[in-house]
């Protein structure tokens, strides 16, 4: 077994295992994000705080990558400012229904918002421009794009229109690439792990093509 070719078709089961494990890994090694509160710090802390906004979310704060990012921001802000400012993530529907965050902060109804950008096609028709839509431009293409060609003023630009802020993330390329890492060597280690043991790869091709 150990001296015989590996088919094209075993070949692309490795490669979707590989990608699979990193997936997987990424997310199971991501460290857990902590929640901002209200009753976090110490008395003092609390006194200093000058800014404490309940935040609508449109995902769920539990749901990987797309949900939990909101966590990180608000402990970002929390600890950049020192605890001044202090954002509260509300769920779904509890304050607001998800896709009305925009019109509700628009309305003043709340003060902040974290939602996709998307969601306002019908009244933004141009929204999916500067929302990361599927199959539209690579991360690195759209941070280029964002930064240098103007892509940030024209968001600016759109929301005002309907009384609005957008307040994207400020990423650098760097730790985009760094965020990546993790993901890339779990990979390399899934492709190591098939290529040693290559009967894990074989064996179920093997049971569903004979």
């Amino acid at each position: 077994m150990g001296d015989k070719m590996i088919s094209g078709r075993a070949a692309a089961f490795a490669v979707a295992v590989s990608f699979a494990v990193g997936i997987v890994g990424s997310l199971a090694i991501r460290p857990p994000p902590e929640v901002v509160t209200s009753s976090a710090g110490s008395t003092q802390a609390a006194s200093e705080v000058r800014i404490r906004w309940h935040l609508p979310v449109a995902f769920g704060t539990n749901r990987p990558a797309l949900g939990d990012n909101i966590l990180y921001v608000t402990k970002a802000i929390a600890r950049t400012s020192g605890g001044a400012i202090q954002l509260m993530p509300s769920e779904p529907g509890k304050m607001v229904p998800p896709f009305s965050i925009t019109d509700a902060v628009r309305e003043g109804k709340v003060s902040a918002g974290y939602t996709w950008i998307g969601y306002d096609q019908g009244k933004i028709p141009a929204s999916p421009l500067i929302a990361a839509v599927p199959f539209g431009m690579e991360p690195w293409e759209f941070m280029a794009w964002w930064y240098e060609a103007d892509g940030r003023e024209l968001a600016v630009e759109l929301s005002h229109r309907y009384n609005t802020h957008p307040a994207p993330p400020e990423i650098d390329v760097v730790t985009i690439y760094r965020g990546v890492v993790p993901f890339i060597l779990l990979q390399l280690l899934g492709l190591a792990i098939i290529f040693n043991w290559k009967n894990l790869v074989t064996w179920l091709p093997a049971q569903a093509y004979g």
